[in-house]
């Protein structure tokens, strides 16, 4: 394995670690059961790495919903608390990312969060781009929501962690519909120089599974028909 791969990999393993904590009691809305979320489906879903041009870049797509089940757990919070935090953070789409460069002798050097700022960007469906919104335009209060990650990913990757920048861009496209919704059906992308990473929605990770009504073969909660029997995909397992 070399260094790059090395490094991947813990950030990978740090990031499976720290969701299976941060998910442990998600519960997803189109789901009157607790489905457990299974946190390294999550990571895969939501995380992008590369390694191209010898550096490995790593974008970590965190969802307004999963800030708010962190939030709302282990003690649910007050209606008027939890509609307060919800309004505190759903004009955002935030982003988690880091560069890491290769130094002399195996030691990493990272990019600092000014010169990730210019490089980034956020691709709707429709191709139009957004920046990451100035510190000065989003409350401090929402600024400083992802401590408890970056805390949390420090003592687990180390170095790594503290040189994770989260990044706010806006929630809603010019028409007016979420650009980043975990349970809507889309895309989207974040940009940093000439890589690109892009994501599909809705996430199977969050979305309860469904059935073949034929012969109750499990499909992820987004598939929509039976690719082998083409009957409409059910969220019931049917009798045997």
């Amino acid at each position: 394995m070399n260094p790059g791969e090395r490094t991947r990999f813990k950030l990978q393993a740090g990031a499976v670690a720290l969701a299976t904590v941060l998910t442990a009691s998600y519960a997803s809305p189109s789901s009157t059961s607790e489905p457990q979320v299974d946190s390294r489906a999550f990571v895969r879903e939501t995380m992008r790495t590369s390694e191209e041009r010898g550096r490995l870049t790593y974008v970590w797509w965190i969802p307004e919903e999963l800030w708010v089940s962190i939030i709302d757990q282990p003690t649910p919070l007050p209606d008027d608390q939890l509609g307060a935090f919800v309004e505190l953070l759903h004009p955002y789409t935030i982003v988690a990312a880091g560069v890491v460069l290769p130094g002399s002798k195996g030691k990493m050097t990272f990019v600092d969060r000014n010169t990730l700022r210019q490089a980034v960007v956020l691709v709707d469906s429709s191709g139009r781009k957004y920046g990451p919104l100035p510190d000065d335009k989003v409350p401090p209060a929402a600024l400083h929501l992802p401590d408890m990650f970056r805390v949390a990913l420090t003592a687990i990757v180390g170095d790594m962690g503290q040189n994770i920048h989260f990044l706010f861009f806006p929630a809603l496209a010019v028409s007016g519909a979420r650009i980043a919704d975990p349970y809507v059906q889309g895309e989207f992308s974040v940009r940093i120089g000439d890589d690109e990473f892009k994501w599909k929605t809705p996430l199977n990770a969050l979305l309860p599974p469904k059935f073949c009504p034929k012969d109750g073969e499990e499909f992820p909660g987004s598939w929509s028909y039976c690719p082998w029997h083409g009957f409409k995909l059910t969220g019931t397992k049917p009798e045997e």
